[in-house]
């Protein structure tokens, strides 16, 4: 028998264990977090607006030149997923993008302004993986009767994602963020809309 096998085999155990141990306290610390945010989110009474509108128009969506040089194409993502989440609903008579030179009457018009946002670039996502972090978005959005041009709402909503699942998407979640934040301003959209 070898002499050496006893001493590998404490060693060993040592490593699974505090590997083991390593890796429960991390997750289970994420995990607590994840339900304490999700209760918080659940607790939020979003409130409705005061008064029903037959149209929602979304305003040109903008942001910071850097952002729009980093990220050219998010912008525009993020609106078409917003505008099309919310015609889904069927909340409202009307749903389009702001037509130059047009007065709108019984509508609700949508601003929203990118204020940050950082997405993980796939070559960053390859090699380091869950290491390069979470890519992440926020929009403050103003909502204003179109009639009288007061501000009814405003809101900023943020969205990130889990740089574990990005990683294991190979990206994926980095690259559907602003089309995802449009659905979530869509969802938003329709909690805030009175009932018929």
């Amino acid at each position: 028998m070898n002499p050496g096998y006893p001493f590998r085999n404490v060693v060993l155990f040592a490593a699974v264990v505090s590997v083991t141990v390593a890796f429960s306290a991390c997750g289970g610390d994420r995990a607590g977090n994840v339900k304490a945010e999700e209760k918080e989110a659940a607790e939020e009474k979003i409130a409705p607006l005061e008064h029903r509108y037959s149209k929602l128009v979304f305003q040109r969506m903008t942001a910071d030149s850097q952002i729009t040089t980093d990220y050219p194409t998010a912008l525009s993502e993020c609106e078409s997923a917003a505008m099309a989440a919310v015609i889904s609903k069927n909340l409202f008579g009307v749903v389009e993008k702001e037509k130059d030179g047009v007065k709108y009457n019984d509508a609700l018009l949508v601003k929203g302004s990118v204020v940050n946002m950082r997405i993980v670039s796939g070559a960053a996502r390859f090699w380091v993986g869950a290491m390069a972090g979470s890519s992440d978005m926020s929009v403050k959005l103003a909502f204003t009767d179109a009639a009288t041009g007061t501000v009814v709402r405003e809101k900023l909503l943020s969205s990130s994602n889990n740089p574990w699942g990005a990683a294991w998407t190979f990206g994926g979640s980095d690259r559907s963020l602003p089309a995802d934040m449009g659905r979530i301003i869509g969802e938003y959209i329709a909690a805030i809309t009175p009932a018929k």
